[in-house]
């Protein structure tokens, strides 16, 4: 009998957790420090800043080791100063929540295959894959309470304001130095790269575990990159007193802008900048799944041998 071409699509779904590494979360994706209690785990427990997520893929199975997926992830990241137990941090008192809604093509390399009809591909194995996608995200935040007394006609206590066109570290003032960064894209490429395992429950369905993280090419996932603070001034006079109290949150006094205090707070953040702009930020998913072959799947000739096992010819 005639060796049947090894090609076919599958379409799957999956419940993912998301989360992101960047200046507002000290430990990133090292998960392990929820069981650590060393010094230098002052953000607390990782597993707090983990959101839900959900993606669905089509994948093109063109190869018994490689397929082609193309997938769309949604998930929700975010993180706050305040859960840090660092007394400086706290001070700096900043936050932010945002999606991450992700395009991507991934190819998948399996790394336990056969090159027999899909039906007998193996019941489990393996998979590391790596691609590229398009994100697109938006860093928002609540305003302190006191700012919504002060200011009713500008904030609500209980609405989340979009941080990227307040210009926060000073995006959208005259700058005449060219010392002032741009404003940056809510839409940005990213590369995909991760792990996962994969197990055959049927002829037609497997199940799928994966972990999967992204390379992006911004700082600004969480609206802080720029190691000073912006003038509040000039933000105050020139964006208004949204972007300047979203800007440096540590300082004002609960009634109005208190210039001496705000000298007085440079000089205390010389250990603690507002962010650090030498390392671009992350954010990934941790994901289970299933997938269906889709179609009706040709049937190749099936022999019996002389041990009594099926063999494909």
């Amino acid at each position: 009998a005639a060796q049947q071409k090894y090609s076919y699509f599958s379409a799957g779904v999956q419940a993912s957790t998301s989360h992101y590494q960047g200046d507002l979360d000290d430990n990133g994706f090292d998960f392990w420090a929820a069981f650590e209690s060393a010094p230098n785990r002052n953000n607390g427990n990782p597993f707090k800043l983990l959101r839900p997520g959900f993606g669905f893929s089509i994948n093109y199975h063109f190869h018994p080791h490689f397929f082609v997926r193309l997938a769309f992830s949604q998930g929700w990241i975010g993180a706050a100063d305040s859960f840090n137990k660092d007394p400086m941090r706290k001070w700096r008192n900043l936050s932010f929540q945002s999606h991450v809604t992700e395009i991507s093509a991934q190819l998948v390399y399996m790394i336990i295959a056969n090159d027999l009809h899909p039906r007998f591909r193996p019941n489990w194995s393996p998979y590391i894959f790596a691609g590229i996608g398009v994100f697109n995200f938006n860093p928002r935040a609540k305003p302190d309470a006191a700012w919504a007394s002060q200011y009713p006609e500008l904030f609500n206590p209980n609405q989340l304001y979009s941080l990227q066109p307040l210009g926060t570290e000073g995006q959208y003032l005259v700058d005449e130095n060219d010392e002032l960064p741009d404003p940056y894209a809510l839409t940005q490429i990213c590369i995909p790269i991760g792990i996962g395992v994969r197990r055959k429950i049927n002829e037609r369905f497997d199940v799928y575990f994966d972990i999967g993280l992204r390379k992006v090419f911004t700082d600004y996932l969480d609206d802080v990159s720029g190691t000073f603070y912006a003038d509040p001034e000039e933000l105050m006079r020139n964006l208004g007193p949204r972007s300047a109290l979203f800007s440096d949150r540590s300082f004002y006094n609960g009634s109005a802008y208190d210039v001496q205090q705000y000298q007085m707070s440079e000089e205390g953040k010389t250990d603690e900048k507002r962010g650090n702009y030498k390392l671009d930020d992350w954010y990934g998913f941790i994901s289970l799944g299933a997938t269906m072959i889709i179609g009706k799947q040709d049937r190749c000739p099936r022999l019996w041998n002389n041990r009594g096992r099926w063999f494909v010819q």
